[in-house]
């Protein structure tokens, strides 16, 4: 479902190209744009011949440590997440309508370059990189900006190692708010997937995989911001259930913890949820 959604908002992009610029911002198409904050997926800040020469690809079925979307104001704004052991590889991406400057920095604050495992390509309206095996702390994705803006950080898969074998990164499998009571099934009452309702106190269930150890629930807007800290009130293996009173606007799941090696991780389920 995740390689679907972001599939879709790429598509998007080639349905509804940019247009030229309005005063300093980049005219966007809004329905493509909406698309992809709606699924988590990147949206493309090209101007009219950009694309052709850019040499990007479209990356797909990522999972997503950092997603914000919305308006910036001007002045400069950081978002911190942080990179866990078992990362592969990171892929950053920078777009808004009105780019001043973009900068990325690794932990220790020390800004992202070009070489050495890292590629770093600048656009017009956009700023998009990826690091192999970028090391465990705290990044930064610190923009200066205006208008409507996407910034994401993902988790890229690892190619195979010798054997064939492939390191395993955190991942979230899927979220859904549940009705406890459920249905009869074959092993009793399952749990039954239901729509999230806002100002009711309700359960969701998180489905994981990969090295955690620990584990707490964030509600997050769509720019990211914390809305609310849900409780953990059960663990069954892969599957944490959480309990929350739903907000009354969109949000996100997300959740926070420690690898097995003792460092901080951050993952978030890509789909937008609207009560």
């Amino acid at each position: 479902m995740r390689m679907t959604a972001a599939f879709l908002a790429a598509l998007a992009l080639c349905v509804f190209p940019s247009a030229e610029p309005a005063a300093d911002l980049l005219r966007i198409n809004r329905d493509a744009y909406d698309l992809s904050a709606a699924t988590g997926g990147d949206f493309y800040f090209w101007v009219p011949g950009e694309f052709a020469s850019s040499g990007v690809r479209i990356p797909l079925g990522q999972d997503a440590v950092l997603l914000s979307y919305g308006e910036l104001s001007g002045g400069m704004r950081r978002f911190c997440f942080p990179v866990d052991t078992v990362v592969p590889r990171l892929a950053l991406f920078l777009g808004a309508q009105g780019k001043d400057r973009f900068r990325i920095l690794r932990p220790g604050g020390i800004e992202m370059t070009h070489g050495g495992g890292t590629d770093l390509k600048e656009f017009r309206h956009m700023t998009i990189a990826s690091v192999d095996a970028p090391e465990p702390g705290e990044w930064c994705l610190v923009a200066e900006g205006k208008g409507l803006h996407a910034f994401s950080a993902r988790v890229a898969s690892a190619p195979p190692g010798k054997g064939g074998e492939r390191p395993v990164p955190i991942s979230v499998v899927g979220a859904d708010f549940i009705d406890p009571k459920g249905y009869l099934g074959r092993e009793g009452y399952m749990p039954k997937k239901v729509k999230p309702r806002a100002g009711k106190t309700m359960q969701f269930s998180v489905r994981m995989n990969g090295p955690f150890d620990t584990v707490s629930f964030e509600l997050v807007a769509p720019d990211g911001t914390v809305l609310i800290r849900p409780n953990p009130i059960a663990v069954d293996g892969e599957e944490l259930i959480g309990e929350c009173v739903v907000p009354k606007t969109p949000f996100r799941i997300a959740v926070r913890g420690r690898d097995r090696s003792g460092r901080e991780y951050a993952r978030v389920f890509s789909p937008l949820m609207t009560p």
